[in-house]
């Protein structure tokens, strides 16, 4: 810190850079005049205690702890609070800052960045002492003032700005759950070959010419028989090019026909070439890997772990040596996917085990020498799962393989094989040419699993592709006796089988191995034994616990249903596994596959604007559907629908873009828009005439809705290309110069920026006005143009904008006077210079936000000449403001008057294509154009003719956005979760909500809400209705239809009884089950009847249920039932979602209960702006059930004894 003695002045840096600065004094006794009257008095009823406050703030993305949670109260009408007083001045005027931001009801993080003044006047601080004693000290804001008074302490004008809080950085996990058969049948090998094929053609076509080029060598693979495929040199070249780390025998093919053709090797030589020094990418091939991506391998892992154990796991992998490829580098990055808390060993068996590098197995793997040929094992550890990449040259080396494995793998366990069972042409002909290579031995897979079998072993998990396969199998040395089993039916209707349960758990557990018991689900696809199940194995005593839900979706195998004769019995008998769901024909389970990798879905829509993700990042530039893609029939005359053919971009675009500009500089309460991209644009009205329009925002799109007042017809003369010039440029001109700084024919100007395309307009304006002219060019290239444009404009009237050397220019040819107007769009010391070159009664108008948004300093010394300073905004002509609608009405009339007169003309453009949005703001960021840089959104038809656009459909990122006609119901909406939720629906255009609690509002937060949204006009309905119940469901409905169409229903109610099962009872599971259960089957029957205008059918379910939580076996049994209804009604050709989220921040009922450290599943808070991005996501896909987690940290969830601290069960 530094501090200036004489004049007060203080910087304040950290690490080299300036963190604040101003000015400090001894208050005078003038100063120290406290307006105590502005005090509210003792008796007044705050709206907001401590929870509340910071449980919204929280919310915003805040995390004030400890002291500095420092507000106790707060009264958001009246304007005041009490704040604690603990003897620290950092902590009491940190909380004075909170309560002026908060109290101004922004829902942004808003960091302080400036004060006019703080006084602190130590003498008053014990009054606050008595005050905190009595339950804090008051403090009152004056909104007026922009002033805040508490004890001693006045902060006048507080300035905060708009920021990104660290908490919207969380990358949530985002999965689907669905349906996975455990065996593939024949039509998923041929989907899955069918995949391959393509690139298995483009092999065969260059391993041809490559036959055809060297035929002197064709007597070697005489024998061979070459696929006949053709490949397009498009197919080609696409190969070639998309994931070349993939295609390694396309690689290695392309870079032999290179040899034998360009370089004249001989056809063995490049062959033997490329199979020694690109074999890593030969046994990478996709024809090797295609089955190790994470839909297909990570299920047969699931298999592995809810058969073994959640927890600990170890994996024990025999490589031959032969081949370069490993599985246990895949394995390790999948096991952790599903087995968020597992402890995985792992073990590698290899003929030369240090010649495996460490870029190869990534982590801690115990490694051990092995001969594949022999039939002893010495020294290798027994495992839980065994891995192998089968590269056999005999069915003998497979026999061996199996006897080892059978040796190695502990009863119950598992063994994952990988094989290659069949080979494509191409592979045979480097296989045959090449002595070194590893024969082409396809493995049989029958021949395979009937091998295994002898040893013990039962398929218990296929995928297979026609080229490769992955085949699990399951160590048994006995199966059950069908007639041992104990059997116990589970329905939704009463759950007096709770009890039974608990006896025969117990019971099972005295009984010998293979004696289990299984539950068979009654409710054909809505029950919630899989939930249940997965709870119910974090327990003690589950393992001897089977389940069996017939959850088929088709008609007829609803109608017929599951016959679970003595052959099917057997089956189950024979792979016992913990899971068994019968679907349409397949046996298989519920799996979590990653989703969205690609990034945010997209969907084909004629409503699509241009949105930067993250202000700063260019790349995050992207064209997302856009609200008239809901938008209710327009209201008021005035508002028409126009098709953007031009959509030009402006300085401001470019600035907000790249993050120089925050929202908040926007005028208007633009801060908590969405977009704030786009002024202008040309295209067509509803009626096909050719218009210009100016917009406050979103105007790079493909539609807008504009107000008719600002919109104009184009001349005939002029393309639409030509015309989307004019708006933002003349009307910023012709407000600036003459509504604003009042021009006059013969006055001087000076324009900076002249080149530009507002510098052009006021050119042409000031010159059709007969003023003198003096501007400002970044090049001479730009020089040149204007002197060409402008026929009056020489070189005495134009200086460089790099420098302040304009200003010499200014007044040396003006003789020292100045000019009369300066219109600046210049910052810093250009700015300055600008305003000494004003004459006497100048007018400076600053089109800049720069400097205004950082309220730089011009000094008070240049207003003794009598001269204006006035900040020129455009946004300021679309507010309501009786002064703005009346230069509005001028502004416009300028523009005809100029377009009629021939004074606007159009500018000159550098045109982008729509797709080519980043390359055209990079471009203007540059400073290089000359004119206006315009995006391409459509081309103009020729000829030019009045009648509407053609649709135009653009692949947009989905977005969700509501009707404002429909209504939308929230049951549980009065939930912190809740309100949020329709929070976030206001803002995305819901303007009628129906919430549904039983207990209806019950405290001043849930109030506040409220009273907002109907403040913004929001038609707000708070019901008491059951919805467990047929009348209270069917009141619920009926409520929403008085109020519009539904739109959609979202189901967050729960309640919570936890307990391990042995503390579990019918009554507790009917508790939770009521409000999810029976009212999610009631909404779904009354939907499906009353409102056929449904968009979404939404409930909130849980990673319990997913995943499973300890103690939790009624909530999982309860939301896995809301889960088959969604499935069930997706396949039904309605819409259906159940979300399953983890642990919910901020307002969710585990923060409330267990406080911001709280841990469900393996998984940490997930903060409610993370939650509702996501949501908007998932309303836009179309899987059933999906997941959203956020995953804690490893070494937190490594331990027994730190979960045991966070546990759930131990937490409530």
């Amino acid at each position: 810190m530094n501090i200036m003695p004489a004049s007060g002045e203080f910087e304040v840096s950290e690490g080299g850079s300036l963190a604040a600065s101003g000015r400090i004094r001894v208050a005078e006794e003038k100063d120290l005049q406290m307006d105590s009257a502005a005090m509210p008095a003792e008796t007044s009823e705050y709206e907001l205690d401590n929870e509340d406050i910071y449980k919204a703030t929280r919310i915003v993305g805040y995390e004030y702890s400890g002291s500095f949670r420092g507000i106790l109260k707060a009264d958001l009408h009246k304007m005041c609070g009490k704040l604690t007083w603990t003897d620290n001045w950092v902590t009491f005027l940190d909380s004075i800052f909170q309560l002026c931001i908060f109290l101004r009801q922004i829902r942004t993080f808003q960091l302080p960045t400036r004060i006019q003044s703080c006084l602190i006047n130590p003498r008053n601080q014990p009054l606050a002492d008595q005050d905190a004693g009595s339950g804090g000290v008051h403090a009152v804001y004056d909104s007026c003032l922009n002033t805040c008074r508490a004890g001693g302490v006045v902060i006048r004008a507080l300035k905060s700005t708009t920021a990104t809080s660290r908490s919207e950085r969380q990358t949530p996990c985002l999965e689907k759950y669905q349906f996975v058969p455990y065996i593939d049948d024949e039509a998923a090998r041929q989907e899955l070959e069918a995949s391959l094929q393509e690139y298995v053609g483009v092999c065969s076509a260059t391993a041809r010419r490559i036959l055809e080029a060297g035929r002197e060598e064709a007597t070697k693979v005489s024998g061979l028989v070459m696929d006949s495929s053709e490949a397009s040199p498009e197919i080609f070249d696409r190969h070639v090019k998309g994931m070349p780390e993939k295609k390694g025998l396309l690689s290695a093919l392309s870079t032999v026909e290179s040899k034998v053709k360009a370089e004249g090797s001989s056809l063995t030589s490049a062959v033997k070439y490329v199979c020694t020094t690109l074999k890593k990418d030969l046994d990478g091939d996709i024809l090797n890997t295609a089955l190790l991506e994470e839909s297909y391998l990570r299920p047969l892992l699931d298999v592995v772990l809810e058969n073994t154990s959640r927890n600990r796991i170890h994996v024990l992998e025999l490589a031959s040596g032969e081949s370069s490829l490993l599985l246990t580098p895949r394995v390790s990055e999948l096991l952790p996917l599903s087995g968020i808390m597992i402890k995985a060993e792992y073990a590698l068996a290899h003929p030369r085990p240090d010649e495996v590098t460490t870029e190869i197995l990534s982590g801690h793997v115990v490694r051990y020498p092995w001969n594949p040929s022999s039939t002893t094992i010495n020294d290798l550890p027994q495992a839980q799962l065994l891995v192998t990449c089968i590269v056999p040259s005999s069915s003998n080396h497979l026999e061996t393989l199996a006897l080892q494995m059978s040796t190695l793998c502990k009863e119950n366990a598992f063994v994952l094989l990988c094989m290659r069972t069949a080979f494509t042409s191409a592979e045979a002909l480097l296989s045959t040419l090449d002595d070194t290579q590893t024969n082409t031995y396809a493995v049989n897979m029958h021949t395979a699993v009937s091998m295994f079998g002898d040893y013990g072993f039962t398929l218990v998990g296929l995928k297979s592709n026609g080229w490769s396969a992955l085949l699990l199998l399951r160590k048994k040395s006995a199966i059950g006796n069908i007639l041992e089993q104990e059997v116990l039916r589970v329905d939704n209707a009463t759950f007096d089988w709770i009890e039974t349960l608990k006896t025969k758990i117990d019971e099972c557990q005295k009984k010998p191995t293979g004696q289990n018991l299984w539950l068979i689900a009654n409710d054909k696809n809505v029950s919630g034994v899989i939930g249940f199940m997965n709870c119910l194995l974090q327990e003690s005593g589950a393992n001897r616990v089977r389940c069996i839900l017939d959850a088929s979706l088709k008609a007829s195998e609803k109608e017929t249903g599951l016959t679970l004769d003595d052959e099917i019995i057997k089956e189950l008998l024979e792979r016992d596994l913990v899971m068994n769901v019968y679907r349409d024909g397949k046996w298989g389970s519920f799996r979590h596959l990653t989703m969205l990798s690609e990034g945010a879905p997209k969907r084909a829509t004629e409503y699509a604007l241009l949105n930067v993700g993250t202000r700063g990042d260019l790349s995050s530039l992207k064209w997302e559907e856009s609200p008239l893609s809901c938008s209710s029939p327009l209201s008021g005359s005035n508002t028409l629908l126009c098709s953007v053919y031009y959509a030009p971009l402006n300085f401001r675009d470019v600035m907000i873009a790249t993050g120089r500009l925050p929202p908040d500089a926007i005028p208007g309460g633009s801060a908590t828009s969405e977009c704030l991209l786009g002024l202008e644009f040309s295209g067509k009205d509803c009626h096909g005439r050719r218009v210009i329009g100016l917009l406050p925002a979103k105007g790079l799109a493909t539609a807008v809705a504009v107000d008719e007042e600002w919109l104009w017809e184009v001349p005939n003369t002029w393309s639409l290309e030509e015309a989307s010039t004019i708006p933002v440029a003349y009307c910023t001109a012709y407000y600036a110069l003459l509504v604003r700084g009042n021009m006059r024919p013969g006055e001087s100007l000076l324009v900076h920026s002249g080149s530009g395309a507002v510098g052009q307009a006021a050119i042409s304006i000031a010159l059709s006005m007969g003023c003198t002219v003096f501007t400002t060019v970044g090049s001479e290239e730009k020089r040149e143009f204007l002197k060409k444009r402008y026929g009056e404009l020489r070189d005495h009237n134009i200086a460089s904008s790099r420098d302040i050397s304009f200003e010499e220019l200014v007044l040396q040819q003006t003789n020292g006077r100045g000019v009369d107007l300066v219109l600046n769009s210049l910052s810093e010391d250009k700015l300055k210079a600008s305003v000494r070159c004003l004459a006497n009664q100048g007018r400076f108008l600053e089109i800049g936000k720069f400097d205004l948004s950082k309220n730089s300093p011009i000094g008070m010394s240049v207003f003794l000449k009598g001269i204006s300073f006035q900040g020129i905004l455009l946004e300021i002509l679309h507010s309501n403001e009786p002064s703005a609608v009346e230069d509005r009405q001028r502004v416009r009339q300028l523009i005809q008057e100029g377009i009629a007169s021939g004074v606007v003309r159009p500018l000159g453009t550098t045109t982008f294509p729509w797709d080519q949005a980043e390359e055209a703001f990079r471009f203007m960021a540059s400073g290089k154009h000359i004119g206006k840089v315009v995006l391409e959104v459509r081309r103009e038809e020729s000829p030019r003719e009045v009648r509407p656009a053609s649709p135009l459909t653009f692949e947009a990122v989905a977005r969700i956005y509501f009707y404002g006609h429909k209504s939308y119901v929230i049951v549980g909406g009065l939930g912190g979760v809740g309100l949020e939720l329709a929070d976030w629906m206001v803002g995305r255009g819901c303007r009628k909500l129906l919430l549904s609690s039983r207990s209806g509002v019950q405290n001043k937060y849930q109030k506040f809400y409220i009273d907002r949204w109907q403040r913004t006009g929001v038609n707000v309905h708070v019901t008491k209705a059951d919805v467990s119940t047929s009348e209270g469901a069917r009141q619920i409905i009926d409520q929403a239809l008085a109020m519009g169409p539904v739109g959609a229903i979202f189901n967050l109610a729960m309640v919570l009884c936890d307990g391990l099962l042995e503390n579990q009872t019918s009554e507790s599971f009917e508790r939770v089950c009521k409000p999810k259960v029976d009212g999610t089957k009631l909404l779904d029957e009354l939907s499906r009847k009353l409102c056929p205008m449904l968009d979404h059918f939404v409930v909130f379910s849980s990673v319990s249920c997913g995943r499973g939580n300890t103690g939790q076996t009624n909530y999982g049994y309860a939301n896995s039932v809301m889960e088959r209804i969604c499935e069930s009604r997706v396949a039904d050709g309605l819409p259906g979602l159940a979300i399953q989220w983890g642990a919910i921040g901020e307002a969710g009922v585990l923060h409330r209960t267990a406080g911001g450290d709280v841990e469900l599943a393996g998984c940490t808070s997930q903060r409610l702006s993370s939650c509702m991005n996501v949501l908007d996501q998932f309303l836009c896909q179309s899987c059933p059930v999906v997941s959203s987690i956020v995953k804690a940290e490893r070494s937190r969830t490594g331990g027994d004894k730190a979960m045991k601290t966070r546990s759930l069960v131990a937490t409530i």
